[in-house]
């Protein structure tokens, strides 16, 4: 699955980009992605996403790296390649996860970006990914996981605000993120607005619960 543009050189990290041993000691900074102006309540923290945390691949170290070809829902076949270039990415959130630069030299010298935690490289070390295909389109789903806070109807035929696991469907550029909702009242529903939305992990769910406010796990209501 291609996720960033080709270059001919090393992608630079951004300039506010953090590393593995502090990755979760901060929420707000420029490059987080947090679509609404509520402030997250004290204890949100960001969803680090699997990984290798404090064991990043070496430069120059050969990994094998691979795409997902949509269209027939198949991987297609490894290529070598080195490392050169790491850094962190926040998507919905807060969210984290590592992405490598890789040159590669079949059929062309070429340098592209690879999510190890999508299952796209390997380096017979830390990752080894499984190929099979439905694995690999839940954690497409599960980079986009969050909490959302959406309108819920009540026994007695109004509606109060819950927050409830969810899938972000729209665009990042959107004002207002539509999410498919995975559980609670609303559960299976598609394009849902939910003008607030935080980090889906229990630091989170914790720091909302403490605020008094309704929400739900996937596998029930906390």
């Amino acid at each position: 699955m291609q996720v960033y543009a080709s270059s001919s050189s090393p992608m630079s990290p951004p300039p506010f980009a953090r590393h593995p041993e502090n990755r979760q000691s901060q929420l707000l900074t420029p490059v987080s992605h947090f679509p609404s102006r509520m402030l997250p309540p004290p204890g949100t923290t960001p969803r680090v996403l699997p990984g290798v945390i404090g064991q990043q691949i070496s430069m120059g170290a050969a990994v094998e790296v691979r795409r997902f070809n949509m269209r027939t829902k198949e991987w297609m076949p490894w290529i070598p390649g080195i490392i050169i270039g790491h850094r962190i990415e926040r998507f919905h959130v807060g969210t984290e996860v590592d992405l490598y630069d890789v040159q590669t030299t079949y059929p062309n010298t070429w340098m592209e970006t690879y999510i190890p935690f999508l299952g796209e490289l390997r380096d017979g070390l830390y990752f080894n990914p499984s190929d099979n295909a439905r694995e690999m389109m839940d954690k497409v789903a599960d980079m986009k996981k969050v909490f959302a806070c959406v309108q819920v109807p009540s026994s007695n035929g109004s509606s109060a605000h819950a927050w409830l696991p969810a899938i972000v469907t729209s665009r990042r550029s959107e004002p207002v993120p539509q999410v498919y909702v995975l559980a609670g009242p609303l559960r299976g529903q598609k394009s849902v607005s939910a003008p607030h939305i935080l980090p889906y992990n229990i630091e989170t769910a914790e720091a909302i619960r403490k605020t008094g406010q309704a929400i739900y796990w996937e596998k029930g209501t906390d």
